[in-house]
């Protein structure tokens, strides 16, 4: 927009009373009711419409002829003519093979939302956070996936720390060799990407299903677990918890996603009878490294108290085996859930909060 513009604006809407136009775009710029008085200021005491209107509006904008303005400024011209040429007559024929504008669709044009409707965002669902990971998978950036899935920055920015953080602590098989391992800070975005096509498939189709189902009530072991939901994801993907209780969110996703007791295990680390107890005693149905045949990675937690690492010594892990069936079919899947299951969750917590 620039001050020329305004001259443009100003002639039009002086034609519309000077040359006495009647039309819908012409009564968009003036009313009709102000010609009259239009006329007699331009005109003088002689103010009806005439071809002295033309030479005073040239007049007006500083023109040495009628023909700059009509030519270069009259830009209702062309409605101005639709309203003079339909003229029905018997000797009139429709010309074959040309573009006849009247047999036209009309668009209407929606008007545009303001700006406090533009900027509101809806609540995260579960199928736009995972649609928003799909789209990052695919190399567009966090903040772009957030604008076309509307999720707020401030979300779209924790979500994808809470990936990057995850990525950084899971091993990767190398794609030349798979016994070369490379680590997550070597591989960014390798995560999303290790995610299959059918399988970014499967969880969108399960979370548009799901609707309001994931969000359950908040605990205070589960508020305790999703405050370090990436540490709780092993470099080879097993979830590893302290606590039989802070299976709570496991046992969600369990539910949610549809995954059958024999594709996973509760893994106990070591073994030892007095921890097997307490795995049991919570309902867990539980099996030593040594019975399931896997060994479970390390676990090690952050105390702010002594601002250090402690590599614990009693947890449990839950272990998926890769299947051919189900919503759920790798590792990668169940973690992709999982972080996102539980960032949704924390999200809601904080809103009541």
């Amino acid at each position: 927009m620039v001050l020329h513009h305004c001259r443009h604006s100003f002639y039009n809407r002086a034609a519309s009373a000077l040359f006495g136009l009647n039309n819908t775009l012409a009564d968009k710029l003036t009313s009709t009711a102000e010609h009259d008085q239009i006329r007699r200021i331009v005109l003088g005491p002689v103010s009806h419409v005439s071809r002295r209107g033309s030479m005073a509006l040239a007049r007006l904008m500083g023109h040495r002829f009628p023909s700059t303005g009509l030519k270069n400024y009259f830009h209702l011209t062309t409605e101005w003519a639709d309203e003079l040429t339909p003229v029905t007559h018997l000797r009139a024929h429709k010309i074959e093979n040309i573009l006849q504008i009247s047999e036209q669709s009309m668009v209407t044009i929606e008007p545009a939302q303001n700006m406090a409707e533009a900027l509101s965002y809806p609540k995260p669902t579960l199928a736009r956070l995972l649609q928003a990971l799909r789209l990052v998978s695919l190399g567009i950036s966090y903040e772009r996936a957030g604008e076309l899935m509307h999720i707020e920055t401030q979300h779209i920015c924790k979500l994808q720390k809470l990936i990057e953080t995850t990525n950084e602590r899971m091993r990767f098989s190398s794609k030349v060799d798979k016994r070369i391992k490379l680590k997550g800070s070597e591989c960014p975005n390798a995560f999303l990407e290790s995610v299959t096509d059918s399988g970014w498939q499967r969880l969108l189709h399960q979370a548009e299903e799901l609707s309001d189902k994931v969000i359950v009530p908040m605990s205070a072991n589960l508020a305790s677990l999703l405050k370090d939901l990436p540490y709780i994801v092993s470099p080879n993907r097993h979830i590893l918890v302290e606590q039989p209780e802070h299976f709570e969110l496991i046992k969600h996703v369990i539910e949610l996603f549809e995954i059958p007791s024999e594709q996973y295990k509760t893994i106990v680390k070591e073994g030892r009878p007095d921890a097997l107890k307490g795995w049991t005693a919570a309902g867990l149905e539980v099996v030593t490294e040594l019975e399931a045949g896997v060994k479970l990675d390390g676990f090690t937690i952050f105390l702010p108290a002594r601002n250090s690492e402690y590599r614990l010594k009693d947890y449990a892990g839950f272990v998926l085996s890769r299947s051919a069936e189900g919503v759920i079919r790798s590792s990668f899947d169940l973690v992709v859930a999982l972080l996102a299951v539980g960032f949704l969750m924390q999200l809601e917590s904080e809103s009541e909060a």
